[in-house]
């Protein structure tokens, strides 16, 4: 994105930085981008270790909430959402992850916060196993990314795989934001990975 959206943007994620990966990173530049562009951004994120240092170099506002968790359907976090959003002030809500903030969203969009629009990066919406107890899991996955305004996936292959779960759903397809000199196939692997701290724990 390369121009400013009108009004304030909530950017809602449970994983960001200073953790590693590629979720965190999308997301922040993301953040980051929407504010050089001239928008008002905001951004909630879990309490993390280094994370007052890191967003303190930030252009945008962030906020630390311990309401904002990695796994499961977070009721806290609606009810912050809630009281922050009838208030008045922002836009639009932006989702990271559709469970973990997703359904959060929806829910408070339905009761009077603004529009929200999900990040789909493709992992989230795959299952691992096929069995009953994910029936209800698909279905609300299903009425999250319809409910969005948009759906925001970040490849080709992400948003047919979304759609393949939501056919109803807007779909606006993003780039990818990985950068292809950076991480090309490299002839010492195991120099990369020690590079990018890759399967650290």
């Amino acid at each position: 994105m390369n121009s400013a959206l009108p009004g304030r943007t909530l950017i809602l994620t449970c994983d960001y930085k200073p953790l590693l990966g590629g979720i965190a990173t999308y997301v922040h530049r993301l953040a980051d981008a929407l504010s050089a562009a001239g928008g008002d951004v905001e951004v909630w994120a879990p309490q993390l270790p280094g994370a007052a240092t890191f967003d303190g170099r930030q252009r945008f506002t962030t906020r630390r909430l311990d309401s904002i968790r990695q796994q499961g359907i977070n009721t806290a976090l609606l009810r912050e959402l809630l009281g922050e959003t009838r208030q008045g002030g922002f836009a639009r809500i932006i989702s990271g992850l559709w469970m973990q903030t997703g359904v959060a969203a929806m829910i408070a969009s339905r009761l009077g916060a603004p529009p929200y629009y999900q990040l789909c990066y493709g992992i989230e919406l795959m299952d691992s196993r096929h069995s009953r107890s994910l029936l209800a899991k698909r279905w609300l996955r299903a009425r999250v990314l319809e409910g969005a305004a948009q759906v925001w996936a970040i490849s080709a292959h992400t948003r047919a795989l979304a759609l393949s779960i939501a056919p109803r759903a807007v779909m606006r397809l993003l780039g990818p934001g990985v950068d292809l000199e950076r991480f090309a196939v490299s002839s010492d692997p195991g120099g990369t990975r020690e590079r990018w701290a890759v399967g650290r724990n």
